[in-house]
């Protein structure tokens, strides 16, 4: 099987159906996909690609592949990758580098793709052995969708393309399908520590983020919210989490939203934290909420918590799991 095909079949055995591109001079990969019957969806630039694998990606919540030939197609894939590397997109760009037979020798278009990379993915590698593709096909994918997902970068010299490879085992893992492919669980302490800060509040508020919608947790949100009577906010990226005209709804908090909102926002006494990494956009360059404000913060990565505000509780877990725990507890108190 040529490493076209094992590329090809490998992304089709995780059922995806789409994979967009600006296409190049890698014939035997447009072959591979077109006989593995997925649908290359051609488009004017490169930019316009990445963003439209993006926005599929971010609906679908599938691994998502966006390509660019070695050279100039790749660097302009990675200048549009800043977009899906902050909104946590599961996003794969394939992209081939320059021939081995030409590497190092002052080849046209080659350049240095590992580098530019580097900032705007959380995985970044190069197959170096047409032995290892599908094993590397499949990492790049497991990285992508695993919590927190993210756009990640597998290169591969174009002329491996064409070259064969015995015995190769197509499969797909699938567990790493969508995202998320597993979800994290939060202690029953810290549940009912959660709800105790929760309890003696006298103004509390609920800011919903990204993860929220990545987890698909709008239903565990709303109700949890209706059950204790807390208004929610939204960041940009956890807009939809809570419907607009809900009773309960406040709007987008942060830059660029409604004065009302934020107003709200900063007259919170104690604020849950859900799926957000607080950054400057949502706390409108960390003014909101307050800081003499009780924080508790959920979130499915253990770094981002405490490194924006002095948080009374932190908790690790995914929203739904979380939400789901939330009612349970509140069903026993």
């Amino acid at each position: 099987m040529k490493v076209a095909e094992i590329l090809a079949n490998t992304i089709k055995s995780y059922d995806l159906e789409y994979f967009f591109l600006f296409t190049g001079g890698d014939q035997p990969l447009w072959i591979a996909l077109k006989e593995a019957g997925i649908k290359m969806i051609l488009t004017h630039s490169e930019h316009a690609a990445t963003y439209m694998a993006d926005g599929y990606a971010r609906i679908s919540g599938k691994p998502t592949f966006v390509y660019g030939q070695y050279g100039p197609g790749a660097a302009n894939v990675a200048g549009a990758f800043a977009e899906p590397y902050w909104g946590g997109s599961p996003l794969i760009s394939l992209t081939t580098s320059i021939r081995t037979i030409s590497r190092d020798r002052y080849e046209y278009q080659e350049i240095d793709q590992i580098p530019m990379y580097r900032s705007v993915t959380k995985w970044d590698k190069s197959v170096i052995s047409e032995d290892r593709t599908a094993d590397m096909l499949r990492s790049a994918i497991r990285h992508a969708v695993s919590p927190p997902p993210g756009p990640v970068h597998l290169e591969l010299p174009s002329d491996f393309l064409s070259r064969d490879v015995n015995n190769v085992e197509i499969y797909a893992e699938d567990n790493f399908k969508n995202v998320p492919p597993f979800r994290v669980s939060p202690s029953r302490d810290s549940i009912q520590q959660l709800l105790k800060l929760l309890a003696s509040a006298e103004k509390p508020l609920i800011i919903a983020g990204t993860g929220v919608i990545v987890s698909g947790a709008w239903s565990e949100l709303q109700e949890v919210a209706e059950k204790l009577s807390i208004p929610v906010a939204t960041t940009m990226g956890g807009k939809g989490s809570i419907p607009e005209q809900h009773k309960l709804s406040i709007g987008v908090i942060g830059r660029y939203s409604r004065k009302v909102a934020n107003d709200i926002a900063k007259e919170a006494d104690t604020v849950l934290v859900i799926g957000s990494r607080l950054g400057a956009m949502p706390t409108d360059t960390y003014n909101i909420p307050s800081k003499n404000a009780s924080i508790i913060h959920v979130d499915i990565d253990p770094t981002v918590l405490g490194t924006v505000y002095k948080e009374t509780l932190g908790i690790v877990g995914d929203a739904k799991i979380t939400l789901d725990l939330i009612l349970d507890e509140i069903e026993k108190q």
